[in-house]
């Protein structure tokens, strides 16, 4: 099943966050205690993940912003304030493999949407804020709970056409979250 247009007909930001939702709606039907329909997750993960990939569009990006704001979905997508950072996050179903949740980004760089997959810890989040770091640089703090319900919080820049993960100044951080790219 080819599960996005092709490259002239994208599919809009909110078309994207309907075959999202029907994906995560599989997803969340199937059992997985002991792997099971390991198979099937796998298969509707990595349908889901092809079609955030297949988003380079900015005015797609705008889009989810706009529609992920209207109402509830069941994956989360979290925006930054300048609409430059952008998170989908939802619970993959592959707790036997080691992956609770999965997080992939959405950044504008040169002009264009690019992805990044987001690894380590598994983390719903559900905020992306901004702080200017010591380099002047605009630093996107990604906030979210882990799967055993503590709330963190993550650094990242974009630099050179990647998002890259980066530490955050302690005084930056709530002390609700704790943080794993701590800056002493």
């Amino acid at each position: 099943m080819n599960s996005s247009k092709s490259k002239n007909q994208q599919l809009t930001g909110y078309e994207v966050l309907d075959k999202l939702d029907s994906l995560a709606t599989r997803l969340n039907n199937l059992e997985s205690k002991d792997c099971e329909n390991i198979d099937e997750i796998v298969t509707i993960n990595e349908q889901m993940r092809r079609i955030i990939e297949d988003i380079y569009s900015n005015n797609v990006l705008d889009e989810l912003i706009t529609a992920a704001h209207k109402e509830t979905h069941q994956i989360v997508f979290a925006s930054s304030e300048d609409k430059n950072v952008g998170v989908f996050s939802w619970e993959s179903k592959l707790d036997c493999l080691g992956h609770n949740i999965k997080n992939i980004a959405l950044f504008r760089s040169n002009n264009r949407v690019s992805t990044s997959s987001l690894y380590g810890k598994s983390m719903m989040y559900s905020e992306v804020s901004l702080l200017k770091n010591n380099n002047n640089k605009m630093l996107y703090q990604l906030k979210g709970t882990s799967h055993f319900g503590e709330n963190k919080v993550n650094g990242y820049t974009i630099s050179n056409g990647q998002l890259i993960e980066s530490q955050i100044p302690n005084k930056a951080v709530s002390r609700q979250y704790a943080n794993s790219t701590l800056e002493e």
